[in-house]
């Protein structure tokens, strides 16, 4: 700003209605934080005089922006999702983020995230932001079910069956674990013939990594069940 100068004189600058002086309130150059109409005020101190003017700072067009990209969480419930931020686009100085626009940090990834809807805010050092929004989708939930808990007598064969929502394509392991007995290595159904009480586990893995456990107990009443012939 044009003004007298020299050791006569004394500046200060104030802020007429909206924005900030920051520093340099007794300086020909101060700085400001915000829009608004600024006031420069010039004192002789030799004879009293006062000069003022003033001066309209206009807020700059927010260009602030940038992409991201995202994991989501692997399976069911998980909390393993990400987002990164990168592209950051007409930004100036050290840039920091947040997920919730009041807690930033410098680290331009969030992870150890559940499945939602975010808003991601990026900051540049003149406090311009920019804000994306996005979602982390929840990976499907394996269904797996064998029933109810199953009685018979002694020597009688029962089917143990698996319902699930996985097509065989999705499923990746398959394991059968029987206190007592064996079962097929690779199925989803087989047939039994318990000679005492056996607990049946079944544990399925999709080709995500993505696990599911069921068991029943199968009672075995040790009274025979005899043929008896027409």
């Amino acid at each position: 700003i044009g003004s007298s100068s020299g050791d006569f004189y004394q500046y200060s600058w104030s802020a007429l209605n909206t924005g900030n002086v920051t520093s340099d309130l007794d300086s020909i150059e101060a700085k400001a934080n915000g829009a608004g109409n600024y006031i420069f005020e010039v004192l002789d101190i030799r004879n009293g005089c006062t000069d003022r003017d003033s001066i309209l700072v206009l807020e700059e067009e927010n260009n602030l922006a940038f992409n991201t990209i995202i994991g989501n969480p692997q399976c069911f419930g998980f909390t393993d999702g990400f987002i990164e931020i990168i592209d950051a686009t007409n930004a100036t100085g050290q840039l920091e983020y947040s997920l919730d626009g009041f807690i930033y940090t410098t680290a331009d990834i969030f992870q150890g995230l559940g499945s939602g809807s975010y808003t991601v805010y990026l900051r540049d050092s003149f406090n311009c932001v920019a804000t994306n929004s996005l979602e982390l989708v929840e990976a499907e939930k394996i269904e797996l079910d064998l029933g109810d808990d199953i009685d018979v007598f002694l020597g009688e064969e029962v089917t143990v069956a698996a319902n699930t929502n996985l097509t065989d394509g999705q499923i990746q392991m398959i394991l059968w674990q029987l206190s007592s007995g064996s079962a097929c290595s690779d199925c989803l159904s087989f047939d039994l013939s318990p000679l005492e009480d056996t607990e049946v586990q079944l544990s399925i893995m999709d080709i995500n990594g993505c696990e599911a456990r069921d068991e029943i107990l199968i009672r075995v009443d040790q009274e025979p069940v005899l043929y008896k012939p027409n």
